[in-house]
């Protein structure tokens, strides 16, 4: 091999040298831009979707005020998220007993077209026990953050879908408004809509949420919807969704 390069010319020297040199930039090429060009065209990163809708579901007893409140509202959830399948949406049941305060993921994180999971997630569960709402909101708020689909999303949306305007784990407040105002004023999440709808709630708790809530200072994008029974969760579900989705806000 030596005698073979001894016996070139210069010439010959110079462009097998520039060979070299060309080849080593070729795969320096390949491996810094084109390999992971390759690797993006072949198997492309999921697209941030549009919206990430999170739901917190009141599986306390305030929910089972009458033996079919609870499964109407299931069945409209489930139609819901059904409906959707572009939005990521997450799923956060609270009842059951008081909250320790340790974060905990919600019970379905946010996917697409996960209707299915939502659904065996909520048949699984039985009205009991105490609520601790304010808690839930504020693990909900930090699953915008956490999760991927949920911090890329360019419309942030959490509904509350409650039996009842009281939180039962908070001894010192009747109503949910210093708790909510805790865990939304200076959120780094960026929310675009927060929804509460309360099923057979006390009007007069109902009322005094409005009122603390309406000092927020993003009060137009959070909202308290009376429901009067089960029946009537589908049709102000709907009307939110429609005012909420961004075809209609443009």
């Amino acid at each position: 091999m030596r005698w073979r390069w001894r016996a070139l010319s210069k010439t010959q020297k110079g462009l097998a040298a520039a060979g070299g040199a060309a080849a080593l930039a070729v795969v320096g090429w390949l491996v810094n831009w084109g390999m992971p060009q390759l690797v993006d065209a072949i198997n492309p990163a999921p697209e941030p979707p549009i919206t990430s809708q999170l739901v917190i579901v009141d599986t306390s007893a305030s929910m089972a005020h009458s033996p079919q409140q609870f499964t109407r509202a299931r069945r409209v959830i489930s139609r819901m998220v059904n409906n959707e399948p572009d939005y990521a949406v997450a799923l956060r049941m609270v009842g059951g007993g008081c909250d320790s305060g340790v974060y905990r993921e919600p019970q379905v994180p946010f996917a697409k077209n996960d209707a299915q999971a939502v659904t065996a997630k909520l048949n699984q569960v039985k009205p009991a026990g105490k609520a601790d709402f304010v808690t839930a909101l504020t693990r909900a708020v930090d699953d915008f953050q956490r999760f991927d689909a949920g911090k890329s999303a360019q419309q942030k949306i959490i509904w509350l879908i409650l039996g009842t305007a009281r939180n039962s784990c908070d001894r010192e407040a009747s109503s949910l408004g210093s708790g909510i105002r805790r865990a939304l004023v200076g959120s780094t999440a960026k929310l675009s809509f927060v929804d509460f709808f309360i099923v057979r709630g006390e009007q007069k708790s109902i009322r005094d949420l409005q009122d603390q809530l309406n000092h927020l200072t993003s009060a137009e994008n959070v909202r308290v919807h009376p429901v009067e029974s089960a029946r009537d969760l589908g049709p102000a579900l709907v009307s939110a969704s429609r005012r909420e989705t961004p075809s209609y806000q443009g």
